[in-house]
């Protein structure tokens, strides 16, 4: 690129910059390169003693499932915008000349916990879905998680139990269990909101082919929100 047509790019990211680029409000609030230990070993990427070409590096990779998170892309979409637009390039780190990932090798790298439609939500929550690493002991979840089972679980491991209770078969509920469901339902529906969000705005829809696709699907989903959430909290917070 001659100097005219640099600084012609820049100017532009510039402009980007004053109109309030998300990328790179993302780039700010989030340092990606410690995402880097967890991913190469997720990978797994030939030492390259071997030959053949080299691999992309997986926090670019990662950063672009990011990018297709946040703008709701399929693959192929994906690889054009990358090439088309320079507010993708500026967080991706890559220069007109870089050699920039392929609809097929981003499928390939969406492989990361998620269940099918037909587990039982009751029995996840007695295999790994409590973090015990936590500060708070209280577990707010709707009917289904609601078992004599999980009940003992939570009561074994120092867990406070918010589940649902369900509605009796054949009668109506007790007003006092449905006032607890009530006041239940205020703290649980602060969460249903990340949900609605997810829905609404990145157009959540998990049709992938694989249980790891689609793992990686709601993990990003999750973690696009939470930075969207942190840079709305900086900001109101500095007001």
């Amino acid at each position: 690129m001659d100097q005219r047509g640099f600084f012609e790019v820049e100017d532009r990211l510039s402009r980007l910059s004053d109109l309030g680029d998300q990328l790179e409000a993302f780039s700010r609030a989030v340092d990606f390169e410690r995402f880097r230990p967890d991913l190469e070993r997720a990978v797994a990427y030939s030492d390259g003693r071997k030959g053949g070409r080299p691999p992309i590096d997986p926090v670019l990779m990662f950063k672009v499932l990011v990018i297709q998170t946040i703008n709701t892309l399929w693959d192929e979409r994906t690889e054009y915008l990358i090439n088309d637009r320079v507010s993708f390039m500026r967080f991706l780190g890559l220069s007109l000349s870089d050699r920039v990932p392929d609809a097929k090798t981003i499928w390939l790298f969406r492989c990361w916990k998620a269940t099918d439609a037909s587990a039982h939500d009751g029995a996840r929550l007695r295999e790994g879905l409590l973090d015990r690493s936590h500060t708070g002991s209280d577990v707010r979840a709707d009917t289904a998680y609601r078992s004599r089972a999980s009940e003992r679980f939570m009561e074994r491991y120092g867990f406070v139990s918010g589940v649902h209770h369900k509605k009796p078969p054949h009668r109506d509920m007790p007003v006092r269990t449905r006032r607890s469901n009530a006041g239940k339902s205020v703290i649980r529906s602060r969460v249903e909101h990340v949900f609605a969000d997810q829905k609404s705005r990145m157009g959540l829809f998990v049709r992938p082919v694989g249980i790891k696709r689609a793992e990686m699907k709601i993990g990003l989903a999750n973690l696009v929100y939470n930075i969207r959430r942190f840079l709305y909290l900086e900001r109101i917070n500095a007001t």
